[in-house]
Parts: C-alpha cells; sequence; structure tokens
C-alpha cells in the first residue's frame, strides 16, 4: 500500500483516497469513516505527544471550547470544512 503523500506528520498509509495518495486525516473525502478518522487523529496526538493537526482535513464541524491542549496545539494547513469554535478562553 502506497504512503500517504504527506506520511511525514502522519505516518499513514494513502487507504483513504488512494489516487490522490491521501490519507483518512488529510482526505476532504465527506464521506469518510468518522470513526476511524477520530480513531486516526486520536494515535497521532499520542504517537506526537503533541496536539498536531497539520494538514489535516476535518470535514465535520468542530467544536473546541472545552478542549484542553497540555502543549501547543498545531492546526498548521488545516482545512475545516464545515467550521471550528475556538471562542472560549481559558487563561493560567
Amino acid at each position: 500500500m502506497a504512503t500517504c503523500k504527506y506520511f511525514e506528520t502522519c505516518g499513514l498509509s494513502a487507504a483513504s483516497d488512494p489516487t490522490k495518495h491521501l490519507c483518512i486525516l488529510h482526505s476532504a473525502d465527506p464521506n469518510k469513516d468518522k470513526t476511524a478518522f477520530a480513531a486516526a487523529l486520536d494515535v497521532d496526538v499520542k504517537n506526537t505527544g503533541k496536539s498536531s493537526a497539520i494538514l489535516v482535513t476535518f470535514d465535520q464541524p468542530v467544536e473546541c471550547t472545552k478542549a484542553t491542549f497540555e502543549q501547543c496545539a498545531n492546526f498548521t494547513r488545516a482545512g475545516f470544512l464545515r467550521g471550528v469554535n475556538f471562542e472560549e478562553r481559558y487563561e493560567r
């Protein structure tokens, strides 16, 4: 199986979208398996030890108002196709 063209950031195969060489995290397919996407994102965060969503495409609305990031969260070039909410602030 071919690897994702962003393999350096995700370490995954291109099983989700082999024609575009994309894994489930980077595919913009609105019909991708939501459970598999969440599981892959969870594994990615655990493997990197940080909140990293570099180039990840979120095809559902993302609600992060109650999210707690233990380390710096990185959403560089992430795509939020149906919106994202980071409104609530927590200051230490």
